[in-house]
């Protein structure tokens, strides 16, 4: 697995590998950082076709595995006493402070700031399909 990213689905959306499909997720199993699929069987002229995969009919470019990148989102809330914007020395953070994360679907996410009002939206995920 490349640094930096999950495997979207700990399931397959289709366990055979040998579907002829460029959309689907092959990976069957997570075992440690290795993601895996079915077996996949090759045979002389009977491969997608041109029209499919691009790359003839003797080898299979349709073995595909979504994986998702992750992200991390923080920063610091603070009581800015003077009400300029800026943290300025002496403004302290604001410990237990609830802080929301909303996606461009609606969906949210909550944290809470530490006892020095540092916050961190972690594993945060954009979607990736390598085919």
């Amino acid at each position: 697995m490349p640094n930096g990213y999950t495997p979207s689905l700990t399931t397959a959306t289709s366990v055979v590998p040998n579907n002829d499909n460029n959309t689907d997720n092959n990976a069957i199993t997570l075992i440690g950082t290795e993601v895996r699929s079915n077996f996949i069987t090759l045979t002389a002229n009977t491969e997608p076709d041109v029209a499919v995969d691009s790359d003839g009919t003797n080898g299979n470019l349709t073995l595909d595995f979504g994986i998702k990148g992750t992200g991390a989102l923080g920063n610091f809330v603070w009581n800015d006493v003077n009400g300029n914007g800026v943290q300025d020395g002496g403004e302290a953070g604001i410990p237990n402070a609830t802080v929301t994360l909303t996606y461009p679907d609606g969906a949210t996410v909550t944290t809470t700031t530490d006892v020095n009002g540092v916050y961190a939206f972690n594993n945060l995920i954009y979607l990736v399909h390598i085919v």
